[in-house]
This record gives C-alpha cells, sequence and structure tokens, in this order.
C-alpha cells in the first residue's frame, strides 16, 4: 500500500478517485467501527473524501520499476 500512495505522489493519474460523504459508525450493533462510504449521497451530506474507485496497474508497475532503478543505481 506504502508504494501505490508514493506512486500516487509522482503520477496522480494512477488511481481514479471520486469525491463521497464517509463516516465510522460508532453505534452499529453489525457494523460497530466499520468504514461506511454513502456512494448514493442517500445521507444527503457533503462529500468530504476522495475515494480511490481503481488504479492504472501498468502505470503503477512502471512507477515502481522507475524507484527500483533509482534505488539500485542504476
Amino acid at each position: 500500500m506504502t508504494q501505490l500512495a508514493a506512486s500516487v505522489l509522482m503520477d496522480s493519474n494512477v488511481i481514479n478517485t471520486k469525491h463521497y460523504f464517509v463516516d465510522v459508525e460508532l453505534k452499529g450493533e453489525l457494523t460497530r467501527g466499520a468504514t461506511v462510504v454513502d456512494f448514493y449521497n442517500k445521507t444527503g451530506k457533503e462529500p468530504n473524501v476522495h475515494v480511490a474507485l481503481s488504479s492504472d496497474n501498468d502505470r503503477f508497475i512502471e512507477i515502481l520499476d522507475d524507484m527500483l532503478k533509482v534505488y539500485e543505481g542504476k
């Protein structure tokens, strides 16, 4: 996960995000502590988080490979 975050810093197009309202359920009997994303805007609350929906795996591997080449001194 850290490598993906680092690759996003180098190229924000590595992940596709969308802005949603996200909260942590604290009172639920079955979902206590679960992160809840309002994908369908049922709460009507203002979006507060950019949620990663997909990633460009080929671009991620390319960036990771470039980082390793720098690390190896090549």
